[in-house]
């Protein structure tokens, strides 16, 4: 470390880097080095740059490593400076003999080096899909080295506006993705393009039970079969939105519901304190399609002496502006607790096994190929 700033210590007394400047003084007493850009830039010059010491000989040091300013080619990367400087029959240029700073000196005769740039070669993958014509379009791009797995962790697949991505990536002939896809990098510039699957609108991708649970009010469309193993689902409420089934099972689960949410409903009845049991209550506007709902169970069981009448469906309680199209449903319910003894007796538990409770009159809802099987289940 002494011997380095000892020697920048002479540098900024002894030491003039001549390049696009003019220089007038005697440097004979002085060891000569001289860099050839070739190409490059150094302080807005594309001169060569040559630097005298004063001494017998030692270590030099570049021009950019002494000034702190780098030494440029756009489209280049320096891969270093080189003693000779070869040029073929054809124009090509050659370089051998590579300086290394840290062990290489210079004599009283001094050196000249040359830079030796290496075309900067840019890998990217492109994130991209084929819109309806087959054209292709390219959403964002990922700079990456040669060898590079690939990893869309900026999300760049779910950018494309009024489209939701499935989560499937493709190459370019179709493939899915293996978790090991990488850039094969090469001697060129090279773009892989990586292409996304997407469907029209905006959805909820859902695969899982809990995904379901948690997306249950957003356009949802589902990737598999879905098990709840038994568990609790509540169902879709009041639902306004867009299932896209795929022709996939939501099975094996306990409808449940909130007792104490107790509604007044004109439509059902005038009396209010109505439970609404049911995967769809009240259904505006939606479409639900390409689904089968299967081996649920629902079961009635509250003693609330505020509640005064109780609506079990299946499928829909209220359809309004609906459409259901190849919906199959199947499932079992029975009767645990009710609030008086007579209160089925008195025709207060209503157990709809129709596709709809309730449709108002003139209204445009429709069921298409819809299945509907209820039992009641008894001990």
């Amino acid at each position: 470390m002494k011997k380095y700033w000892f020697l920048v210590g002479i540098l900024l007394v002894a030491l003039l880097a001549v390049g696009c400047g003019k220089g007038g003084s005697d440097y004979s007493d002085c060891v000569k080095v001289v860099y050839e850009l070739e190409g490059g830039i150094y302080q807005n010059c594309e001169r060569a740059v040559t630097q005298y010491y004063r001494f017998d000989g030692g270590a030099i040091s570049p021009p950019d490593k002494l000034s702190g300013e780098e030494i440029k080619r756009t489209g280049f990367v320096l891969q270093g400076w080189y003693k000779t400087r070869t040029v073929a029959a054809d124009g090509t240029v050659t370089y051998s003999e590579p300086w290394d700073f840290t062990r290489d000196t210079v004599g009283a005769e001094g050196v000249t080096l040359y830079a030796c740039w290496k075309k900067e070669i840019r890998y990217t993958f492109d994130i991209c899909y084929r819109d309806e014509n087959g054209a292709v379009t390219v959403i964002n791009s990922y700079a990456v080295d040669a060898g590079e797995a690939f990893d869309d962790y900026l999300d760049y697949a779910d950018t494309r506006a009024g489209y939701t991505f499935t989560g499937q990536y493709r190459d370019a002939d179709g493939n899915p993705l293996t978790a090991d896809f990488r850039h094969p990098g090469g001697d060129t510039e090279t773009s892989v393009q990586v292409f996304c699957d997407y469907i029209k609108g905006e959805y909820a991708i859902v695969r899982t039970a809990a995904e379901l649970r948690a997306k249950k009010n957003a356009n949802i469309y589902l990737m598999n079969d879905i098990d709840f193993g038994g568990g609790e689902f509540s169902g879709f409420g009041d639902y306004k939105g867009t299932i896209e089934g795929n022709g996939y099972t939501v099975s094996n689960f306990r409808l449940t519901y909130d007792v104490n949410d107790l509604v007044t409903d004109d439509d059902l009845d005038s009396e209010g304190g109505i439970l609404r049991v049911a995967l769809f209550r009240n259904v505006s506007g939606a479409t639900v399609r390409n689904v089968t709902f299967s081996d649920f169970t629902v079961i009635v069981d509250t003693g609330l002496t505020k509640t005064k009448r109780i609506y079990v469906a299946p499928l829909c309680l209220k359809a309004t502006g609906a459409t259901f199209e190849n919906v199959t449903v199947s499932g079992e319910w029975s009767v645990k607790k009710l609030p008086q003894d007579s209160f089925e007796a008195d025709g207060r538990l209503t157990v709809i096994t129709e596709p709809s409770g309730f449709i108002p009159e003139g209204d445009s809802s429709s069921f298409t190929s819809v299945t509907v099987r209820f039992t009641r289940v008894t001990d």
